[in-house]
């Protein structure tokens, strides 16, 4: 079955994709939306599955962080299968994970430790899917046009989140919530279906791709600013309604700033993309530049008065949370050879990071108040940007090092 222009698998000469085919592209975006929707739809409908489920508020985070933290346990192996399948194999098992955790929910969660167990299901679907999605987009975009793929791409993730919100008045008030999950693993089915043949029986590395050679130092420093800055974007996406609404906002506009600061972040990343393709290059550091001026956005909604608060949201939205496109970008575009894998060794900091920035957070309100946290998510964003910054400059400097050594040049578009 074909899909677009052109089939997954497709070799090139120079290890680079060979157009820019949108219906692929938004394959990418649809896999990720299916495979964090389970995810989403259980924050979304969590005052009537709490109802129906009898469990707290903290077991709600626990839930979460269930989804997440077998996210991060899984990441490096399933990155490694992604790579060795190939794309068309590994969207299409991600996408049934993303239909069995979503139908699992529906008949089988009577109780909480049910739910926890295919949110877990749920959380490796994720990995494998953003994993395959990533190498689908380095296989088959051109270097000149993946930041904007992959801004499209990381766009699933506010926009998952403005699907889930619309669950709730469309389905769990009318229908009940577990039709909401039903419809999920109906999407994620319909994805798997739409998924393009291949011309291989395994999709193997492009002929002409190789990973750029440089040392464990900047990865440290690149996974532990994925974790600051996701931990501090996590805790404004699950706190910004509830703070907004002690500061002095009506429940409804609390609500809805969270709808425009969802679709500010889905402009920015379509922007920040737009701009890599433009620029070439320095990728990381734009990257750091974007989570250091999302950081006065946290400090922002600290001041705690309402205009103080939109004002923060407006920045903290699209730079702190805007960002990941363009990290993604840098990070498989220095990784040709083998894009999935990075992706999984990557992405355990940002998913740890969303676990305990809100834990944190939820426990700083607790203990002080929402300003007390709010700063505190402003230092983490502020501990990001310079990871970011700090990692670029010893990439650059290993990189220059292997370079000297007669290590493989960089195509165009790959350097950091």
């Amino acid at each position: 079955m074909r899909l677009g222009r052109f089939q997954l698998g497709v070799r090139t000469r120079d290890g680079e994709g060979v157009g820019f085919d949108p219906a692929l592209i938004a394959l990418s975006l649809a896999i990720t939306i299916v495979c964090t929707l389970p995810l989403w739809l259980t924050g979304a409908l969590a005052v009537q599955m709490r109802a129906e489920l009898g469990f707290s508020i903290v077991a709600l985070g626990g839930a979460v962080a269930v989804f997440r933290v077998a996210g991060a346990a899984s990441s490096v192996p399933l990155g490694r299968l992604a790579d060795r399948l190939g794309p068309v194999p590994a969207l299409r098992i991600a996408a049934g994970m993303a239909a069995a955790s979503g139908l699992g929910i529906a008949a089988f969660a009577h109780d909480w430790l049910v739910l926890v167990a295919f949110l877990a299901l749920s959380g490796a679907s994720n990995v494998l899917g953003q994993t395959a999605a990533n190498l689908t987009l380095v296989r088959t975009v051109r270097a000149g046009r993946q930041g904007i793929a992959f801004g499209v791409k990381q766009s699933a993730l506010p926009a998952g989140s403005l699907v889930a919100g619309l669950a709730v008045p469309l389905l769990a008030l009318t229908i009940g919530w577990r039709w909401a999950f039903v419809l999920a693993a109906v999407l994620a089915l319909a994805v798997a279906a739409v998924v393009p043949a291949n011309r291989t029986e395994r999709y193997g590395t492009s002929s002409g791709a190789s990973n750029r050679v440089y040392g464990r130092r900047p990865l440290v420093l690149l996974a532990l600013g994925l974790f600051f800055g996701m931990g501090a974007a996590g805790s404004l996406t699950t706190y910004i309604v509830e703070s907004a609404t002690v500061f002095g906002f009506a429940e409804a506009a609390a609500g809805l700033l969270l709808t425009f600061g969802s679709a500010l972040s889905i402009g920015a990343r379509l922007i920040a993309g737009a701009r890599a393709d433009q620029r070439g290059g320095r990728h990381l550091h734009a990257v750091g530049l974007m989570l250091l001026a999302g950081s006065v956005g946290y400090v922002l909604i600290a001041v705690g008065t309402p205009a103080a608060v939109l004002v923060g949201a407006a920045l903290a939205f699209p730079f702190a949370w805007g960002f990941n496109g363009v990290f993604w970008l840098a990070i498989v575009r220095l990784n040709q050879a083998t894009p999935a894998s990075a992706t999984g060794l990557l992405m355990p900091g940002g998913m740890l990071g969303g676990v305990a920035g809100p834990l944190t957070f939820g426990l700083l309100v607790d203990t002080f108040s929402y300003q007390a946290a709010w700063l505190t998510a402003g230092g983490w964003g502020l501990l990001a940007g310079l990871c970011m910054l700090l990692g670029r400059w010893l990439l650059r400097i290993d990189l220059g090092a292997s370079d000297a050594a007669g290590a493989p040049r960089p195509a165009a578009g790959t350097t950091s």
